[in-house]
C-alpha cells in the first residue's frame, strides 16, 4: 500500500500529459470507428484498445476509411503508450533507488562525524544518545532488517560488514572524528578496530569487549578505549547498593536531570573566547568546570581567574540544559548558534 501511495503521488506532468493524450486517442478513435464503420461503442473501444497495446486482432473487415483510422490509432496510440510505459518504469526506479542515493549523498557530505559499527541493543542505544545530542553519525551493520529499522528512524545507515575496508570507506572514515565498534562479537570488534586503525591512524576508536580476555586483545589492536558492558554494569549495580544516595543523584529517574559530563571545544570569536572561568560559571550557574585544557596543558579544577580562549577545551559537568546552553555559547558565530538552536 505504501508503494502504491508513493506511485500515485508521483503522477505529475510526466504521466498526466501522456495519460490525457492516450485517453483522447482512445476516445476519438472509438467514436470515429462508430461513425465510419457503424459499430457499437464497445466493439469500437475494444478494437482501439487491442490496436494500441499491439495485442493484434482478427479481421474486422474495415472499410478504407476505417483502415485510415486504424493506421492513425496504431501510430499515435503506440507512441504515446510506449512513452507512458517508459515514464512509469523511470518513476518506479526513482522510488526504489532515490532514497538510497539521497542517503549516500548525505554521507559523502559528513565531516567530524561518528561511526557506529553494530546495531544491536547497545549500538541502537548509542545512536539514540548521539541523536539526542545532535551529533552527526552513520551506522553500519550486516543485518538488513536492522539497517532498514535505522533508516525508518531517520538515521544514516549502511548495510555492510564493518570489518571490511569498503564499508568503513563508505562511512567516510577518513573525515570521521570517532568510531564505536559495539557489535555483539568480540572478534568482529577486534578486526574492526584493526581495520579502522589502518585506515585512519589518528582516529579515536572505542571498542566493546564482552570476554575478559578480549580486553587486552582489543587494546593491542589499536583501540583508544575499551568498554566492557558486563564489568561496568556490574560496577554500577555494586555502587547503587553500596552508595544508593550517590547513585540516585548521578542517575535520577528523569534523565534530563542527570549529571552529564561533556568535552567542549571553544571556537575562536565565540562568546566564551576571552572570558574567565568565574564569569563563565556565573553565566551558567548549573555548570561546574572540571578541567581546562589550553596550550597542551590540562588544569584540573581550574581557578576562577583563569582565562578561556578560542581553541581551548573545557571539561564541564552539569545538567543537560546547562551543557547545551554552554555548547551554544562556545559556537563561533551567532549564525552558527542559531543553526544549532534550530537543529
Amino acid at each position: 500500500m505504501g508503494h502504491l501511495l508513493a506511485i500515485l503521488t508521483k503522477i505529475d506532468k510526466r504521466l498526466l500529459r501522456p495519460t490525457v493524450a492516450l485517453a483522447l486517442i482512445i476516445s476519438v478513435g472509438s467514436l470515429t470507428l462508430v461513425a465510419t464503420e457503424g459499430w457499437d461503442l464497445w466493439k469500437a473501444f475494444y478494437f482501439t484498445l487491442i490496436t494500441i497495446t499491439t495485442v493484434g486482432h482478427q479481421d474486422f473487415e474495415l472499410s478504407v476509411t476505417g483502415q485510415y483510422v486504424s493506421a492513425a490509432i496504431i501510430v499515435s496510440g503506440i507512441a504515446v503508450f510506449s512513452y507512458m510505459l517508459g515514464q512509469s518504469g523511470r518513476i518506479l526506479f526513482e522510488l526504489e533507488f532515490r532514497p538510497e542515493r539521497r542517503m549516500n549523498a548525505q554521507i559523502r557530505q559528513l565531516q567530524n562525524h561518528l561511526i557506529v559499527c553494530g546495531l544491536g541493543r547497545i549500538g541502537v542505544t548509542v545512536c539514540e544518545r548521539l541523536e539526542d545530542a545532535g551529533v552527526p553519525f552513520v551506522c553500519v551493520d550486516t543485518d538488513a532488517k536492522g539497517v532498514e529499522r535505522a533508516r525508518e528512524r531517520g538515521w544514516l545507515a549502511i548495510e555492510g560488514d564493518c570489518t571490511d575496508d569498503r564499508a568503513l570507506m563508505r562511512c567516510r572514515i577518513d573525515s570521521a572524528k570517532g568510531l564505536a565498534a559495539v557489535t555483539s562479537s568480540d572478534t568482529a570488534n577486534i578486526v574492526t578496530t584493526l581495520t579502522a586503525r589502518d585506515l585512519a591512524p589518528e582516529l579515536f576508536i572505542l571498542a566493546r569487549a564482552e570476554a575478559a580476555e578480549s580486553l587486552r586483545k582489543i587494546n593491542r589492536a589499536g583501540a583508544s578505549r575499551v568498554i566492557s558492558p558486563v564489568r561496568e554494569g556490574a560496577a554500577s549495580i555494586a555502587e547503587s547498593m553500596l552508595h544508593p544516595g550517590a547513585h540516585d543523584f548521578l542517575h535520577p529517574e528523569d534523565e534530563s536531570e542527570a549529571l552529564t559530563f561533556a568535552e567542549i571545544h571553544i571556537e575562536p570569536k565565540s562568546s566564551i573566547d576571552g572570558v574567565t572561568i568565574e564569569a563563565c560559571q556565573s553565566r551558567h550557574p548549573g555548570l561546574v568546570m572540571v578541567a581546562h585544557r589550553a596550550k597542551g596543558e590540562t588544569h584540573l579544577r581550574p581557578q576562577g581567574a583563569e582565562m578561556i580562549a578560542g581553541g581551548d577545551i573545557v571539561i564541564a559537568a552539569g545538567g543537560r540544559p546547562a551543557i547545551t546552553a554552554f555548547k551554544l555559547d562556545a559556537c563561533a558565530t551567532e549564525a552558527h548558534r542559531d543553526n544549532k538552536r534550530a537543529a
